[in-house]
Order: C-alpha cells, then sequence, then structure tokens
C-alpha cells in the first residue's frame, strides 16, 4: 500500500495534477472497457463448460468437487466474476451468481452474445466484403433461439395472451426474424 501511494505522489509530481487526472479518467475508461468484455467472454467460457447454470442455482458450484478442469484457471476465473461482483463466494467456498433474482436475465445476454459472436468476431471480414453475412459468417440459430425463448417466455407471452383475452381474438401472427433452424 505504501508503495501505491509513493507512485501516486511520484506521478504528481512528474506529471503535474491535471495530467495525472486526465490518465486517471483514462484508465478507468480502459479497465471498465476490458472488464465488460472480459466478464462477458468468461461467462460464455462458463456456458461452454456446462457450468453457468449450475452457478445460477442457490447451492452454486465448489471448484474442488468439479473434475475435468484445469484447477487453477477455474478458481482465477471465478474469483475474477467475484471480483467485479457478478458472482459471489459463500463461506463454504461455493460460486454463485450474486443476485440470483437477475440471473435469467444474465443468461439470456449470454445467449444473446453467443447468438452473434461469431459475426462480431469476423466483422472486419464482413466490412471488407470478404466474407458474406448468412453464407460465410452468420448467427448460431440455437443460442439465438434460447435468447429469444428466454425474451418472450418472461413478457410476450404473458403480454401476448393478456391482449388476446382482452379483445376477444383467437390467433396471432408470429413475425420473427430468422429461421430458428438449428441441429
Amino acid at each position: 500500500m505504501v508503495s501505491r501511494w509513493r507512485d501516486m505522489w511520484t506521478m504528481f509530481r512528474v506529471a503535474g495534477y491535471r495530467n495525472s487526472v486526465e490518465l486517471w479518467r483514462h484508465s478507468r475508461a480502459l479497465v471498465s472497457s476490458v472488464r465488460a468484455h472480459a466478464v462477458l467472454d468468461l461467462l460464455i467460457a462458463l456456458d461452454k463448460c456446462g457450468l453457468l447454470t449450475a452457478l445460477g442455482t442457490p447451492h452454486g458450484i465448489a471448484p474442488a468437487d468439479l473434475t475435468g478442469f484445469d484447477a487453477v484457471q477455474l478458481r482465477a476465473a471465478l474469483e475474477y466474476l467475484t471480483e467485479v461482483e457478478v458472482l459471489e463466494q459463500l463461506a463454504d467456498g461455493r460460486f454463485r451468481v450474486r443476485k440470483l433474482r437477475e440471473f435469467p436475465r444474465l443468461r439470456s445476454a449470454v445467449y444473446a452474445a453467443m447468438a452473434y459472436n461469431q459475426p462480431i468476431r469476423q466483422l472486419d471480414r464482413l466490412l471488407r466484403g470478404d466474407d458474406r453475412y448468412g453464407v460465410d459468417v452468420a448467427r448460431d440459430d440455437e443460442y439465438d433461439a434460447m435468447a429469444s425463448e428466454d425474451l418472450t417466455s418472461r413478457f410476450c407471452y404473458g403480454f401476448t395472451t393478456r391482449m388476446l383475452l382482452e379483445t376477444n381474438c383467437a390467433s396471432v401472427l408470429d413475425l420473427g426474424c430468422g429461421t430458428g433452424a438449428f441441429p
């Protein structure tokens, strides 16, 4: 801690107040930007490993009880997500989502990000015209359907049902986007 204060004092002396404040603001913006990407990529990786759903339960997961994972890497990922307040660590060493009531929203965001992961990662090729969307690069229809189902089951379905009952209608024409086809 002392060395940190000494480093800050040296920065103020060398760079001056104004430049030090600008550097501090820039570094906070950079950390915030990187944090969002790191959190989302970690959540995607945990879902691909089959751990995200378990993290959304009251019991969570105990890294020590899991086999088939690099214990150091898994613990580091879970501790990072705890540090940024996505997860919490329970007294017995288990990890779970900090706000269990918000887990469905978190899971839906992960599914949506995974659905468009390839187009986003290949955006440079799409912009240059090297690849075409829907031919060479496409969204993941399975994850798109999962995110859509998650969204519609909580809001749209209930809203539509109430509107049908109130207006004495018998059916709805759903003009969704995409094919919804997945293996």
